[in-house]
């Protein structure tokens, strides 16, 4: 997988400190995330972070808030279920993914983040004058 250009500081609220680790070690590989330290408030996450959540830690109305202030919430489910994957994409989460052990499509969708922000930053082209 080529490595990423992260656009902003990145919190892991995933209520367990083993899964962190992991996690952690893991996104490590795919690029060089300005991670937040684990007892960081998601209060202080600025418009453009981005938050990977567990559902037990982050429910729909928080990941609604946090969309809200431009802040980029990824859902890794354990036990993916449609009914919860329609309530947050439908507060504004970024992705609702499977927790995996090759974590595949939290790369993904994190290079599909990554690439929005990128174009975003980009200045647009103007036709040149006459």
């Amino acid at each position: 997988m080529p490595r990423l250009q992260p656009p902003g500081p990145l919190w892991l609220a995933l209520g367990d400190r083993a899964l962190y680790r992991a996690l952690r070690a893991q996104l490590a590989r795919m690029a060089d995330w300005d991670f937040r330290p684990l007892d960081q408030p998601l209060d202080e996450a600025p418009a453009g972070a981005i938050v990977v959540a567990t559902p037990s830690v982050v429910g729909a109305e928080e990941c609604r808030a946090l969309a809200a202030r431009g802040i980029h919430v990824v859902i890794l489910c354990p036990i993916p279920r449609p009914s919860d994957r329609d309530a947050y994409l439908g507060a504004g989460a970024a992705a609702y993914v499977p927790m995996s052990v090759d974590g595949r499509e939290l790369y993904e969708a994190l290079r599909a983040i990554c690439q929005a922000r990128a174009s975003e930053a980009e200045p647009s082209a103007q036709p040149p004058s006459p």
